[in-house]
């Protein structure tokens, strides 16, 4: 009788650990999904011998300079019109 509940108590473990593992790999791969994501979406553009980088912030995409500053947004010259 001691054999099955120390069987039982064997498998209940494997199991919790197995669920624990798996818990942690769907962690990490909906981590490294997110961080590739974000990543793609970054973009290098050089005009002029100038590199400019171009990330999307709140749904808009923003151009930044080689050292990290915000361009500012200019509506005569973003306007299609």
């Amino acid at each position: 009788m001691n054999e099955n509940k120390t069987v039982k108590r064997s498998l209940y473990k494997n199991k919790k650990i197995a669920i624990i593992a798996l818990l942690l790999l769907i962690a990490v791969l909906l981590g490294a999904f997110f961080a590739v994501n974000y990543f793609m979406k970054i973009k290098k553009v050089t005009l002029e011998g100038v590199t400019y980088t171009v990330k999307p912030q709140d749904n808009v995409y923003s151009i930044y300079t080689e050292d990290g500053k915000e361009l500012p947004w200019i509506d005569e010259v973003m306007s299609p019109y």
